[in-house]
């Protein structure tokens, strides 16, 4: 959708929305129906045999652990009382039982399973949500803890004083599927209440902190020089974002030169006598003066320096705020114009069986391209390198005119408008995702 937007514009995008809409929903209710019963929820007789074994070990644990916590024979764990020692014992011994119970169920379900479909689709849930429906809901908790004593030394009536156990102290061992005991879904919903507490506080306080976000941000302008000012004019940013770029506008892309092993590296940009552009790849102009002109040789020997120093040579993979262009070795950067594309719509466009572009022409047209960005020169030096242009490309004159300004409108048309209101803008950016926020995370 982001690119379609921004190489067709919105109407084209609209279009497009709607389409994939028809084709979907013409999917669901002709070729295949999705719903979800009671039948996706029920493991096999053995998968349960387990989740069952494993519950019961795990009980086993617990008590062993209340027996050496009875005779002081537990180890205190670094920087907890014997208390808190024992807590997190515990609950460790609780939670394993129901991530190993949870993921024995995970496998035993087939990949036709409509749960199993939801989850790894990303539509409603996590695998989670699964192991507690199909093998056991887990401890419950409130303020992180496990469900307090809450008076004379216990947490309901129906268990004895002094009962640790994980049973009295909200372990849920049944899943939904089978139903919770009284006693389980006490707890359960006492864990519940939490978290609708929680959802009511969180709201109120994050979109306060939005609030105040806004008012602290709200001056932050992009001034015509296309610096970041505040109202006083002190200067936040030289230049926005780094780069000044609206992020609208960028898209992340593949990086080339991904595989940075030398020989490969030679491979793709060396133009001397070992690694020459072989005859017929070229037309036969460009093929003589590629093996007579001495100047020309010199300059691509340059070209070629500069790309083993910009690229190869400032690669330290334990310093990686080095040198801008390490982000190249995660194999994927933020730009505003996808070179592969153009490429690719040029080699469609204008078709041509050999490359015809005068060496001279293209190192000087991609020698500025980039300005002071230092990663899109390399980015653009890399794909329009002479040899990727004769022998990979093909490209005539025409096409590489037409890659060389698609690329300088997409350059232009990405750059941010200036007094655009950047710091409301980033204020919105923090304060929306806090408030989508679902976990109690004070």
């Amino acid at each position: 959708v982001h690119i379609i937007a921004n190489d067709y514009g919105c109407s084209r995008v609209t279009l497009f929305i709607d389409d994939i809409q028809k084709i979907i929903t013409k999917f669901l209710m002709n070729i295949h129906v999705f719903s979800m019963g009671i039948g996706d929820t029920v493991s096999d007789s053995d998968t349960l045999k387990y989740v069952k074994q494993a519950i019961e070990k795990s009980k086993d644990s617990v008590d062993e652990i209340i027996r050496k916590a009875q005779n002081n024979r537990l180890d205190r764990l670094p920087g907890m009382t014997m208390k808190e020692s024992f807590e997190s014992q515990v609950n460790y011994v609780l939670n394993k039982a129901r991530d190993v119970s949870g993921t024995s169920t995970q496998k035993s379900l087939n990949k036709c399973n409509n749960m199993k479909a939801m989850v790894l689709s990303g539509s409603k849930g996590s695998f989670i949500n699964i192991s507690q429906v199909t093998a056991c809901v887990g401890q419950q908790n409130v303020e992180g803890k496990r469900i307090p004593f809450g008076f004379a030394y216990r947490t309901l009536p129906h268990f004895p004083k002094e009962d640790y156990s994980g049973k009295s102290r909200g372990f849920v061992e049944n899943s939904y599927l089978s139903g919770l005991s009284p006693e389980e879904f006490f707890f359960h919903a006492m864990g519940g209440r939490e978290g609708l507490i929680d959802t009511a506080i969180k709201t109120a306080e994050t979109g306060y902190i939005q609030r105040r976000l806004v008012k602290a941000m709200e001056d932050a302008t992009v001034r015509l020089d296309g610096s970041v000012r505040g109202a006083t004019g002190n200067v936040y940013q030289y230049l926005y974002g780094e780069d000044g770029f609206d992020a609208t506008f960028l898209e992340m892309q593949r990086v080339q030169t991904a595989n940075f092993k030398e020989a490969h590296f030679i491979d793709m940009f060396s133009t001397d006598s070992t690694y020459s552009v072989k005859k017929g790849a070229v037309s036969d102009q460009i093929y003589k003066l590629l093996c007579s002109d001495i100047e020309l040789q010199k300059i691509l020997y340059d070209e070629y320096d500069w790309l083993v120093k910009h690229v190869f040579d400032s690669y330290n993979p334990e310093d990686e705020s080095q040198n801008v262009v390490n982000r190249l070795y995660r194999n994927v950067l933020a730009s505003p114009c996808n070179l592969q594309r153009i490429i690719h719509n040029a080699i469609s466009m204008f078709q041509s069986s050999v490359g015809d572009v005068s060496p001279y022409f293209i190192l000087e047209t991609t020698k500025d391209l980039g300005g002071t960005n230092e990663l899109l020169k390399v980015l653009i030096r890399t794909h329009l390198s002479v040899k990727n242009i004769l022998t990979v490309y093909k490209l005539d004159l025409n096409g590489f005119n037409w890659v060389i300004e698609a690329i300088k409108d997409k350059v232009m048309s990405s750059r941010v408008a200036h007094n655009e209101m950047v710091g409301t803008l980033a204020a919105q950016s923090v304060g929306e995702p806090a408030t989508q926020m679902t976990l109690n995370t004070f």
